[in-house]
């Protein structure tokens, strides 16, 4: 038993070098589509067949008599017709599996050089596209004792492991991405860089810093330090660093705390009170504005209790100055306000009054990090007129990016204060760093 396998770009092909290597008595054993995806250096074969022959019993063909060949008539027109035959119809008629047979016939005109046909060659030429799943046997072979294969003999492609499916998917995504962004010329993939360049935009992107910043950034980096060399990486943090102010204002005496509703104003300034108080040893007192929610002043009430620092509430306005008053021996006050929509023209407005009576020192707008960038941006722009002069990120803890944030403070240009990241308190409050909040920026992760 003689087995072998063959490719061809099309299954018609295939069968072709079957015939032409083990003969018309050959048995079709498995056809299958080659995956491109699994051949390392693809030739343009998509099909393989496997086929077997047995030797020993093998009937060599009879010769077929010689006729000499005219050239002209139908005879023209017939070669002329199979070398135009469009292999890509076979093709598409396997697929599909729609096929059909179609009929030539030799038609040898009446000529006195031209010898008669012998009668087995006056039966019609026939193309069967037909899928093969066996080789008719000739007649003289049909007592013949059946061929038998056992399973062993079968050849059955194996299936590789899914580990090592993976790490081909890996090598082929890596070796996208090093096309991409490591050509020698410019890429879309890349944002126009080259080299190393196409590397830090590369990052840039992936941690979901907008394009026109990310270029922004490099262009200033390619005219600061032209010649990286082997202090990439560092030029590379410092100049993103740079890029995003920060600014904690611990020294002013009255902040302001404003923001949307849930961004979580309330629990911050119980982490800041306890932070100003029991680290900072610095007086502080609390004043809350958000008299609509009950459970609100409830809430910081029992904070102040186990910070023990004093809590006043005000109901209006007016009553601002007067507490003020009351809290004039405090080094810091910290003042907590009822969550605003932006889009709330009447609740905006009476925001606006508060501060103007407050005059605070500084203001805090407070953002929650899992809030979808576009909607920072609408806010921060909002309360911008407001007067905030620095922005508070919350909840870190509950997203995976933060080029969001990265995103906004540079589109509204004011810096950030304080980031949160859970619900302990005192504990989950850090103040603002560039350089830490750049290396989470790039590592895909919270603060």
């Amino acid at each position: 038993m003689k087995m072998k396998k063959f490719t061809a770009a099309t299954i018609s092909e295939a069968y072709v070098k079957v015939k032409a290597e083990l003969g018309e008595d050959a048995l079709i054993l498995q056809t299958r589509n080659l995956p491109a995806s699994l051949i390392p250096f693809y030739n343009g074969d998509k099909v393989e067949v496997t086929a077997a022959i047995d030797e020993d019993n093998q009937i060599s063909p009879a010769p077929i008599p010689q006729m000499p060949v005219n050239t002209s008539g139908n005879n023209r027109e017939f070669l002329a017709r199979l070398k135009t035959i469009n292999a890509n119809e076979a093709e598409n008629e396997y697929k599909q599996g729609q096929f059909q047979q179609e009929e030539f016939q030799i038609h040898i005109p009446n000529s006195k050089q031209s010898a008669p046909l012998p009668p087995q060659m006056q039966t019609p030429i026939q193309e069967n596209t037909a899928p093969i799943t066996h080789i008719d046997v000739p007649q003289s072979k049909k007592n013949a004792p059946a061929l038998s294969i056992s399973d062993e003999e079968v050849i059955k492609p194996e299936e590789p492991p899914l580990h090592i499916m993976k790490i081909r998917d890996d090598l082929s995504d890596m070796k996208k991405l090093l096309t991409e962004i490591l050509a020698t010329g410019e890429s879309k993939a890349s944002g126009g860089y080259a080299g190393p360049w196409a590397i830090l935009y590369k990052r840039l992107v992936d941690s979901e810093i907008r394009d026109d910043f990310a270029k922004d950034l490099l262009d200033k980096l390619k005219k600061s330090t032209p010649n990286l060399g082997k202090h990439i990486t560092k030029e590379f943090f410092r100049e993103l660093a740079e890029s995003f102010p920060v600014s904690a204002c611990e020294n002013a005496k009255i902040q302001f705390f404003v923001g949307p509703t849930g961004a979580g104003k309330t629990t911050t300034i119980a982490k800041l009170a306890a932070y100003f108080s029991l680290e900072k040893k610095k007086k502080c007192s609390l004043i809350t504005t958000d008299t609509y929610r009950i459970s609100a002043i409830d809430q910081l009430r029992a904070y102040s209790e186990i910070i023990g620092i004093d809590l006043q509430a005000v109901y209006s306005p007016d009553d601002i100055q007067d507490v003020i008053q009351n809290c004039k021996y405090s080094d810091i006050i910290l003042v907590d306000s009822a969550g605003r929509s932006q889009k709330n023209r009447e609740h905006m407005d009476e925001l606006a009054a508060f501060m103007q009576e407050l005059n605070p020192d500084c203001v805090h707008l407070v953002l929650s990090a899992a809030t979808k960038e576009s909607d920072l941006i609408a806010i921060a722009n909002k309360y911008k007129k407001l007067g905030v002069s620095r922005l508070l990120f919350t909840k870190l803890d509950e997203t995976m990016r933060l080029g969001n944030i990265f995103n906004v403070v540079q589109t509204v240009g004011i810096p950030v204060s304080y980031f949160t990241i859970g619900q302990s308190v005192p504990d989950d409050i850090e103040t603002a760093q560039s350089t830490a909040f750049v290396k989470k920026l790039l590592e895909g992760s919270s603060i």
